[in-house]
């Protein structure tokens, strides 16, 4: 399920996606669209959701972690793999996610929606 919006510096929306379902012992393939051209890419987690300004962009995560970093292409776009590790204690665990980029001619930077993701069996 997706949760709020994302706020960028171009005309479309910073979006992030994923077309499966999370469970143990798959690969997630997150979608990040809309984001800056060429610029160093964010994917975070937590296990609690919130909304907190932070500038111009929310913040949807509370008390955020690091799962991976990439540059965007030329676009914009980026697809971000995650490997599930396969074990049952993962299953029915809610997680927060994400995604952001820097920008490369300011100080600020992107924000996708963050997306609330139960794993299943």
């Amino acid at each position: 399920m997706s949760t709020g919006a994302g706020q960028g510096h171009s005309t479309a929306v910073p979006e992030l996606r994923l077309p499966t379902l999370p469970a143990p012992g798959t690969t997630l393939a997150f979608e990040l669209r809309n984001l800056t051209p060429l610029s160093p890419a964010f994917l975070l987690r937590s296990t609690e959701s919130t909304s907190t300004p932070l500038g111009p962009c929310p913040v949807y995560l509370a008390h955020p972690s690091l799962v991976v970093t990439a540059p965007t292409d030329p676009t914009g776009n980026l697809q971000l793999t995650v490997d599930v590790p396969d074990t049952q204690t993962l299953a029915g665990l809610r997680l927060f996610v994400q995604a952001g980029a820097f920008g490369h001619r300011d100080p600020t930077f992107d924000t996708t929606n963050a997306l609330d993701l139960q794993f299943g069996q």
